[in-house]
């Protein structure tokens, strides 16, 4: 793994001060006035990241709106990990759990900052920058009221060849060209409790082009349909798709 990242570093060319992050302090936030078609401006929140050879390879980022009648704004987030809520019964599938994060939401209670009154308000998000490799995180521990956690055994398609649709990008990103992610490791939770069981994970070989499973010692060879089968209580919970 080091000499990956030495490698990436060199390739990219990325500077020692941005490395150890001397560029400014974490948690920094700048914002920008953009305008529109229709000469709208809109306030638009960043967090300021600061490079690393991590942040370059597993780095991504989410842009959030929030919109009522009059007010337009927006922030930039960075992520490592996608998290995808499948709870919803429209959600059968990775690409069903991307597009429904994407939907326009209603804000219960919210309050305009100028007229203090409640006004109707909604929130949704789209993608602004995909890394080269990007980690799905299926959200399958949910958590109730009285504090207790559930493991969701819900079956969730992923396939070994996933192709992100212009609809989740941002306006600013929809023009770009996307290139097809590919899988190359599953990390399954293992167990019929949340607070229980233990995790395994397959991951592609690229030297004999073929998939292994890691359980603790054991180390065996598995298919294709294999790594993409539901077999609960073991459940995929991380994907690892790479840019190809």
């Amino acid at each position: 793994m080091v000499k990956i990242i030495k490698n990436y570093q060199k390739k990219t060319n990325i500077k020692m001060e941005e490395v150890n992050g001397d560029v400014g302090d974490e948690g920094d936030e700048w914002q920008v006035i953009q305008v529109g078609s229709k000469n709208k401006g809109m306030v638009t929140r960043k967090v300021v990241e600061h490079r690393t050879p991590i942040s370059d390879l597993l780095g991504g980022q989410i842009k959030s709106f929030l919109t009522t009648k009059t007010v337009k704004t927006a922030s930039i987030q960075p992520f490592f990990t996608l998290q995808l809520d499948i709870q919803s019964d429209n959600v059968t599938s990775v690409s069903e759990a991307l597009k429904e994060m994407t939907v326009k939401v209603p804000i219960q209670g919210y309050v305009c900052a100028k007229s203090k009154q409640e006004v109707e308000a909604f929130n949704h998000v789209a993608l602004q920058k995909l890394p080269p490799i990007l980690i799905l995180h299926l959200k399958r521990f949910v958590y109730n009221k009285n504090g207790g956690c559930k493991k969701m055994m819900k079956k969730t398609d992923y396939p070994l060849v996933l192709d992100i649709s212009k609809d989740i990008l941002s306006s600013d990103v929809k023009n770009e060209n996307l290139r097809p992610y590919k899988l190359f490791a599953v990390m399954y939770h293992d167990g019929e409790e949340a607070i229980k069981g233990h995790y395994i994970s397959d991951v592609y070989n690229h030297g004999s082009k073929t998939w292994i499973r890691c359980d603790d010692r054991s180390v065996t060879a598995v298919t294709e349909d294999q790594v993409l089968s539901y077999s609960p209580p073991r459940v995929p919970y991380l994907l690892f798709y790479q840019e190809s």
